[in-house]
């Protein structure tokens, strides 16, 4: 059972045992045991397309957990969980008619986070850089993307922890659910299973050759 409302720049909702279509079809699984609550705020302060800039913010609580928010293979320290994050996303990406990407341009993100647990406060912090120049070739650029991550807290507690692994893009899901370039992301790592690796600190580059597309009648 889930319960969403929506108002103006305000989301808010509630949920029981909440659950997702399309875990049916894995990997990655979004349902979450327990019940859990949220707010969150998000505010256009750049809005002249393509370049756009938000601020969001997110405060949470969920209780009877087995599992953390977003880890479907980590086992949660704690039934009990707080959760909040406030950050700033923003893009100047352009494309020529035609193009099935994104061919220049930047994008950014900041973010903080906390968690709070057993009288504990975790907070870090992560932030994602990406820009891109087209090539000669046409609707074809290279991409370098970047980004980091560092928490506090002991190594031996799984709040500290960043977890990477596989893209986690499922045999069949929808857009609302993600994007098809999952790859792109920072937890991303080609080669391991889902949240296999784990640390309280990263760095991460990938650069990538977008290729012109293959088009037939």
């Amino acid at each position: 059972l889930s319960v969403d409302a929506h108002h103006e720049r305000w989301t808010a909702g509630v949920a029981w045992n909440r659950d997702d279509f399309y875990d049916l079809f894995g990997p990655t699984k979004r349902s979450l045991s327990g019940y859990n609550g949220y707010v969150a705020y998000d505010l256009p302060l750049v809005f002249d397309p393509p370049q756009t800039m938000d601020l969001f913010a997110k405060v949470a609580f969920y209780g009877d957990l087995t599992t953390l928010p977003g880890y479907q293979n980590v086992a949660a320290p704690t039934q009990n969980l707080f959760t909040g994050e406030a950050g700033l996303v923003s893009s100047d990406t352009r494309a020529s008619p035609g193009a099935v990407d994104d061919e220049t341009g930047y994008a950014w993100s900041v973010k903080g986070h906390v968690y709070g647990a057993m009288g504990e406060i975790i907070p870090s912090v992560s932030g994602t850089f990406d820009v891109g120049f087209p090539l000669p070739l046409d609707h074809s650029s290279i991409w370098l993307r970047s980004g980091a991550s560092v928490s506090s807290g002991s190594r031996n507690n799984p709040l500290a922890n960043e977890y990477l692994g596989a893209f986690g893009n499922n045999y069949v899901d929808s857009g609302a659910n993600g994007s098809a370039q999952r790859y792109r992301d920072l937890l991303s790592m080609p080669g391991f299973d889902l949240q296999a690796l784990q640390g309280k600190s990263l760095v991460k580059s990938l650069l990538e050759w977008c290729i012109p597309p293959l088009r037939f009648e």
